[in-house]
């Protein structure tokens, strides 16, 4: 997996959502946008997995990832777990959050061995690398919520 191509994808995403929350009101960031999510739901969230990406990166350069069998379900219940805690969230903190995790993450990335990010993709964590996807979803699920 090219780091380039990984770091340009993610560096677009995050410019993204860095236009999005230069434009939110306060007002904005509490509008609905489906079951039980708010604009500023979708920042927490997407700040959550890319916070959690970059502990998981860092921690597998130190050495101390073990590999580990998927469990299907297993972000489905972490994600709820967390979920109840994003309303306690000041929201007009959450769009700075979310684009300080990706800086964060992108500087996790650049600071990763080619061999270790190719072992990452091997193993089929890659998404752990390129945020872009799940920072797409719900940037347009953010910008349906606008309209």
């Amino acid at each position: 997996m090219d780091t380039a191509r990984i770091l340009e994808a993610n560096a677009r995403t995050t410019q993204r959502l860095s236009d999005l929350a230069a434009k939110l009101t306060p007002a904005d960031l509490s509008r609905d946008l489906g079951g039980g999510w708010v604009i500023a739901t979708a920042f927490a969230h997407l700040t959550f997995w890319d916070r959690r990406a970059a502990f998981l990166l860092q921690r597998w350069k130190e050495g101390l990832v073990v590999p580990h069998e998927v469990i299907p379900w297993y972000d489905h219940v972490l994600n709820d777990t967390i979920e109840t805690f994003y309303p306690l969230l000041p929201p007009v903190a959450v769009p700075r959050l979310c684009l300080e995790a990706a800086g964060i993450l992108e500087s996790t990335i650049r600071s990763l061995p080619q061999l270790l990010i190719d072992e990452i993709v091997a193993r089929d964590d890659g998404w752990l690398l390129d945020r872009s996807g799940h920072r797409t979803e719900h940037i347009k699920q953010i910008e349906a919520g606008l309209r």
